[in-house]
């Protein structure tokens, strides 16, 4: 399913050439033409930020998570893990 974006007027989207980005989701983009921009294979350093956030909740949360197995059970606290991860947790890169 692909969601509609318009509220945050979006000008590309930028994925890692993973299989999940074919065929729909590539359709989706340019029924909407909306440019979609695929970084080059083993090039981390081009989504560093998103790199992290996927490292660290796969570090910190998923392996603690206990409750249902919904999606709108896991999305709902992960929500909170990303309200704490970003208000509460430290940060070593901050003074």
């Amino acid at each position: 399913m692909v969601m509609p974006i318009d509220e945050w007027n979006t000008i590309s989207i930028q994925v890692d050439g993973g299989s999940e980005f074919r065929d729909t989701f590539e359709t989706a983009c340019q029924t909407s033409e909306l440019p979609l921009v695929v970084l080059p294979p083993k090039s981390p350093k081009y989504n560093g930020g998103v790199e992290r956030a996927n490292g660290t909740s796969r570090y910190e949360f998923y392996p603690f998570y206990q409750g249902a197995l919904t999606m709108e059970a896991i999305n709902k606290a992960l929500a909170e893990y990303q309200w704490y991860y970003n208000h509460y947790r430290p940060h070593d890169g901050i003074d």
